[in-house]
């Protein structure tokens, strides 16, 4: 399993060697929102120009609406489109 630590190290290597803008993914934040802001910041300080994190209640959330939305039948009025 890759630590914070080792994904900023990966970071920092290929930002050092090529000289490119790095969007790094960040999983989950490595925690809840204060490990969250620690891991925006230290991403920044190993040279990540963005990131990406996974909101996992969002996700969840989503999961469970499309599954309800698939069990009820929906028209469409074609006088609205």
């Amino acid at each position: 399993m890759v630590t914070l630590d080792g994904f900023c190290k990966v970071i920092k290597e290929v930002a050092l060697v090529s000289g490119l803008p790095i969007i790094a993914d960040a999983d989950t934040g490595f925690g809840e929102g204060e490990m969250c802001s620690k891991t925006v910041w230290e991403y920044y300080l190993s040279g990540a120009s963005g990131i990406f994190i996974i909101n996992f209640i969002l996700f969840f959330y989503l999961i469970n609406a499309n599954k309800n939305l698939n069990k009820k039948k929906y028209y469409i009025n074609k006088d609205f489109i």
